[in-house]
């Protein structure tokens, strides 16, 4: 398969459009990714971009410092794919050079080739997920990159969700593969819910589940100073088993309000805890998070943070309070069941491509949690056609019999802040210019999703049926059309 040399000598850039410049550039075959008003980001090679220059396109650009690194094709975890169907995947350092030595390491399925940096073959068995590490040598350089791919049978795909008995399956298209984005994105509870019980109940059932799943490894509660932490923190407390709570604080206090609500938790409810600093603008200034993004697929630069967590606590059983569940509009007699999302996922995807074991979802992790909250009048009585707020949050949470009284006034991501310690130069904040849209033109959410109806507390089985548009929630587009009161 022979690759254009203006393919392979692409780079990132910065790039102010003119007026009619979006479509101009996307007739060079060129995507340009909206970052920040009127400045774009984009991948082309040093000619591309004088060509576009001249044709009037591109008023200015600089290049980018995002990592693009040696290999051409950088994205760590290559897919998921069906047994007996062919792949190829051309994995060299510099197309056409003969002088380029290969090596790879690992256990390639049976059925598959790796010949001079090219991948092909159909692999003959189902995996798991195989780990291969590629080493290219020239002219005394030698570079590395590890790949991971799986194979499956049947007739749709099973990621793990780390929920229990994997009840909630979440992938793209049909085959629910790991990331197609031309694909919808389906989530799907596709078993009947058990019959509900109190929601502290179900949590601390849930709590307990976790203990058992844990094993010998000393439970790790990633906590914030927002409601959905609090609530996982007494389901725990009140199961009577043994953990201890992680805060990350943020140096540049960007979680400071986080910081002091988790303070007053811990001191109404005496728990062992340990907070840790990071320095969240400078691990996003390094790029760490890239290679990150490459092995576990999100797109918001921020992920990378949240999963640094687990790398800092190699040898626990980690625990996040993930997604709140929600009752989002859908028309006027149905809503949509709000659970974790495909980049909350990614925290899914590090356990299962570490072999590690976790829970990322506590507030979803159970099928009774979830039937049990369905219970409550918050959702069942609930007027169609209305956004979910996060003091409806609150109230869901009171009427499930968790102590609220030291929630947050208010509480988005926790993220939200951070862009005020990136400065301003011509192209935007240097938050979403440097990073937030490169890493987004990379993987870009899929242009549709699935929604999993619910009606009067009653989940609809609709299967494939519903289908909404997949906007990006962090996008800047999207920070300035939404109310953070609709976040949760």
């Amino acid at each position: 398969m022979e690759i254009s040399p203006e393919i392979l000598e692409r780079q990132p850039y910065h790039a102010l459009l003119r007026e009619g410049g979006f479509e101009a550039v996307k007739s060079h075959g060129i995507g340009a990714y909206k970052v920040f008003d009127d400045s774009y980001f984009l991948w082309a090679s040093p000619a591309k971009m004088q060509e576009l220059v001249a044709a009037g396109s591109v008023h200015k650009f600089s290049p980018s410092p995002f990592p693009h690194g040696p290999f051409r094709r950088e994205y760590e975890y290559l897919g998921d794919y069906p047994v007996h169907s062919p792949v190829f995947f051309d994995l060299r350092l510099k197309k056409n050079d003969l002088a380029v030595r290969y090596h790879l390491a690992g256990n390639l399925p049976a059925g598959l080739i790796f010949d001079r940096g090219l991948l092909t073959g159909q692999a003959q068995d189902a995996t798991g997920i195989v780990h291969l590490r590629i080493t290219a040598e020239a002219a005394g350089r030698v570079d590395s990159k590890n790949y991971m791919i799986r194979f499956f049978t049947g007739a749709a795909n099973r990621m793990n969700t780390f929920t229990q008995g994997n009840y909630l399956r979440a992938g793209c298209g049909p085959r629910m593969v790991d990331y197609e984005y031309d694909q919808t994105y389906y989530r799907l509870i596709p078993d009947p819910l058990p019959l509900p019980t109190a929601p502290t109940e179900a949590a601390r059932r849930a709590a307990l589940w976790v203990k058992q799943e844990a094993g010998n490894l000393p439970i790790l509660l990633f906590a914030s100073g927002g409601i959905d932490s609090q609530c996982m923190v007494q389901a725990f407390l009140q199961a009577g088993v043994s953990f201890k709570c992680v805060f990350m604080r943020d140096v540049g206090r960007s979680n400071e309000m986080d910081d002091v609500y988790f303070r007053k938790f811990v001191a109404k409810y005496p728990a062992p805890f340990e907070i840790i600093d990071v320095n969240y603008r400078q691990f996003l200034e390094s790029y760490r998070y890239v290679e990150m993004a490459h092995r576990y697929r999100f797109n918001n630069p921020e992920y990378g943070i949240l999963l640094h967590l687990m790398d800092l606590y190699p040898d626990c059983y980690p625990v996040y309070a993930g997604r709140p569940i929600a009752a989002s509009p859908l028309d006027d007699r149905s809503h949509i069941l709000s659970l974790c999302g495909d980049e909350n996922l990614s925290k899914a995807r590090y356990l299962e491509r570490n072999g590690r074991k976790g829970c990322i979802e506590f507030i979803s992790s159970t099928p009774l949690l979830v039937a049990s909250f369905l219970e409550m009048r918050a959702l069942k009585d609930r007027a169609f056609g209305v956004p979910w707020l996060y003091k409806d949050k609150l109230d869901l949470l009171h009427e499930a019999g968790f102590d609220v009284s030291l929630a947050p006034p208010t509480k988005g991501t926790g993220f939200e802040p951070l862009m005020q310690q990136f400065p301003q130069d011509e192209y935007g904040n240097l938050l979403w210019t440097m990073h937030r849209g490169p890493l987004k033109s990379l993987y870009c959410n899929p242009a549709r999703r699935n929604g999993i109806t619910l009606r009067n507390g009653r989940l609809v089985d609709d299967g494939f049926q519903l289908i909404r548009p997949f906007p990006d929630g962090f996008s800047w587009d999207y920070i300035l059309s939404n109310d953070v009161r609709n976040f949760h």
